[in-house]
């Protein structure tokens, strides 16, 4: 089984990205890491890929505006780049929680694969449960447009979801023909929709793909960590 783990970050959000800060994990001879960025890095453990930037887009609150920079960072999180195409199964991890890809054991993640048949697998929200109170929260600290989080909002109120919400910090998922699509079709939505946040359209996203059954949860970042490390 070949797995890797990819990262992304663009115009260095929250600061976040040296080399020293990148390297700063252990790292598992078995398991092959990228990471997409606009900067020049330069990293003894990482493959850097620099890439194009999207375009700005007119939407979002005034916290969480979609900027270029937000933009390209969604595209290259849910839009498999060809380069991980040959893997089986990839690992998406935000910048900010590279201590959840600490110290990773290929045997145990083909444990887990093998043990609960399962295509996806996600943390739980720490502390939402569905979009709804995601969306609440997401329109408190003025991270989306009013108007576009009651026209989203009014979509999903009466859909009964077969899964909870997630944490999307970190993803694991195949690769193949069917989830590629599955995962782009979820970036499609958001911008569709016109919402900043992917937390705000992911429970909805594998609702509308048809992939509910086959998403397996991790109770927590720590419960993650406890079973793959």
């Amino acid at each position: 089984m070949k797995i890797a783990v990819y990262s992304a970050n663009f115009g260095d959000y929250r600061k976040e990205i040296s080399a020293k800060k990148l390297d700063n994990i252990n790292f598992s001879e078995e398991i092959d890491y990228y990471f997409f960025t606009d900067m020049d890095i330069q990293s003894s453990k990482w493959n850097v890929q620099k890439v194009t930037l999207e375009k700005e887009l007119d939407f979002g609150g005034k916290t969480c505006p979609m900027t270029k920079y937000r933009h390209t960072s969604k595209k290259y999180k849910f839009c498999l780049p060809e380069i991980l195409s040959s893997y089986d199964y990839v690992i998406w991890c935000d910048t900010k929680s590279l201590q959840n890809i600490d110290k990773l054991k290929l045997n145990k993640i083909k444990a887990l694969i093998t043990n609960k048949q399962k295509s996806i697998y996600l943390i739980q929200h720490p502390a939402r449960k569905n979009t709804l109170q995601e969306l609440k929260a997401t329109l408190q600290r003025n991270m989306e447009r009013e108007s576009d989080i009651k026209t989203f909002r009014d979509k999903i109120k009466n859909i009964k979801f077969n899964s909870v919400l997630p944490d999307t910090t970190t993803i694991i998922r195949k690769v193949n023909d069917k989830y590629n699509e599955i995962f782009r079709q979820i970036y499609n939505l958001q911008l569709e929709n016109q919402l900043c946040r992917d937390q705000n359209i992911i429970q909805y996203g594998f609702y509308y793909t048809g992939c509910e059954s086959e998403l397996f949860y991790f109770k927590s970042q720590k419960n993650l960590r406890t079973q793959l490390h």
